[in-house]
């Protein structure tokens, strides 16, 4: 290897290793007590992409999708909130669903209003996916909540218990 290169590579192993301690190690509370990495908005962008490091709960959660159902299609459930499939929407690991409910990114630059616009494009999306897998119980609404549970030592979902357990509605749609 030459020189050049074993410099470039050297360079590019020390901006990972920068750059994940910068997310990693930078929670506003240690800010106040003068620990603080210098942490540009590109460079913090570009490690949370992955929703590695981007906050720590001592709260559990997996999420909920409910779809008001139109009053076509099947009879039974006509006008009433039915759970759709999860995995019709996100079929990908709990993480990367995570990083697409949270939608940090419209939150951090518009804060509340920001995410409320991202869950408004995100409804729509799920909404016209449900209604184009299940044609015959099609949904004219969105609502998007949080299941959470204590933390537990011995795995994510070894807390997850009957009277443990509270639901959350981050987003509903409302009618038009």
């Amino acid at each position: 290897m030459s020189g050049i290169r074993r410099l470039i590579m050297n360079g590019i192993a020390l901006a990972l290793l920068y750059g994940n301690a910068m997310v990693a190690l930078q929670p506003p509370e240690l800010e106040p007590l003068g620990l603080y990495i210098p942490h540009p908005t590109f460079v913090q962008d570009a490690f949370e992409l992955t929703s590695m490091f981007t906050s720590y709960s001592t709260m559990s959660e997996d999420y909920v999708l409910f779809g008001k159902r139109t009053q076509e299609g099947l009879a039974g459930d006509r006008g009433s909130w039915i759970r759709l499939p999860l995995t019709d929407h996100f079929p990908r690991r709990h993480g990367f669903t995570t990083m697409h409910l949270y939608v940090p990114f419209p939150a951090r630059i518009d804060g509340d209003a920001g995410r409320n616009r991202a869950w408004s494009v995100l409804a729509r999306k799920i909404r016209a996916n449900h209604n184009r897998l299940h044609p015959d119980r099609p949904v004219e609404l969105i609502r998007i909540d949080a299941l959470q549970w204590p933390a537990d030592p011995r795995g994510f979902r070894a807390g997850r218990a009957p009277g443990k357990m509270q639901e959350r509605m981050w987003f509903s749609e409302e009618p038009e």
